[in-house]
């Protein structure tokens, strides 16, 4: 999957990962998808990019036309170090 900006011209897609204090090694990453067409795949192909992180743990809602529920947003919360949220489409 190529990811681009679609509001101004094709770009290359930098990663640059923030320093919080922990090591890659130690670094754990939650990702959540809305469940909406292509947030997965896109989630799927970012978590390629964070593998050198410990663990990667991928999390999705049921319907993408309503909230997350409180219990899996704690879920995510123990799931990592840090999160990221893809909206598809």
């Amino acid at each position: 999957m190529r990811i681009v900006n679609p509001t101004f011209a094709r770009a290359e897609m930098v990663v640059v990962q923030a320093d919080h204090g922990r090591q890659a090694s130690t670094a754990t990453l939650a990702l959540l998808s809305n469940a909406k067409p292509n947030a997965t795949e896109l989630l799927t192909g970012i978590a390629g990019v964070y593998s050198g992180l410990s663990e990667v743990s991928l999390f999705s809602k049921q319907d993408p036309s309503r909230g997350a529920p409180v219990d899996l947003l704690d879920e995510v919360a123990r799931g990592g170090s840090r999160a990221l949220v893809a909206i598809g489409d």
